[in-house]
């Protein structure tokens, strides 16, 4: 397990042979904070890249930045579509 936030509304676990991340949210979709949404998907991301030798540095940030934009848009853009 990666991460078990202390409100216990989600957890980041790293999937079987480090080959991706799977986040659980223990919460409905519609209440869900944003902030909790990007903090669980900034760890997934995180397990990613250094499985892939894309540590955080200077060098890397916009990488960081540009993938976790496209992460939190590709998740609400799939999960709006779920709760109309």
């Amino acid at each position: 397990m990666l991460e078990d936030v202390s409100n216990g509304i989600a957890v980041t676990y790293a999937a079987p042979n480090n080959c991706g991340s799977v986040i659980v949210f223990k919460q409905d979709i519609k209440t869900l904070p944003i902030g909790t949404v990007v903090h669980e998907l900034l760890h997934a991301m995180t397990h990613i890249f250094r499985q892939i030798g894309i540590n955080l540095s200077n060098d890397t940030e916009e990488v960081y930045a540009y993938m976790i934009d496209d992460l939190v848009n590709q998740f609400y853009k799939q999960f709006t579509k779920k709760i109309k």
